[in-house]
């Protein structure tokens, strides 16, 4: 099990972390991309850059959301903001 310092090889980008929070609100990559004005091709690539880092490109995003959650990286308590 990996710790939270050792959840990704390296660090996630401010962007990467911005869309791994909002993916881990339930989002789907088309409202994430509405939301920040990006396109859903960009969150996708934002994305396959965490699942690099996590070093699982098999990995679906609720895995490593759920991994998130549990090493404390992101606060599955935390309210998304309108």
């Amino acid at each position: 099990m990996r710790t939270k310092d050792e959840l990704f090889l390296w660090p996630l980008s401010k962007r990467e972390n911005e869309v791994l929070r909002l993916v881990s609100f339930g989002l789907e990559f088309i409202e994430i991309s509405n939301r920040l004005g990006l396109t859903p091709h960009t969150i996708r690539y934002h994305i396959t850059n965490v699942r690099r880092k996590f070093n699982e490109m098999n990995a679906s995003k609720h895995r490593i959301v759920a991994e998130c959650f549990r090493t404390g990286y992101l606060n599955p308590f935390e309210r998304l903001s309108v």
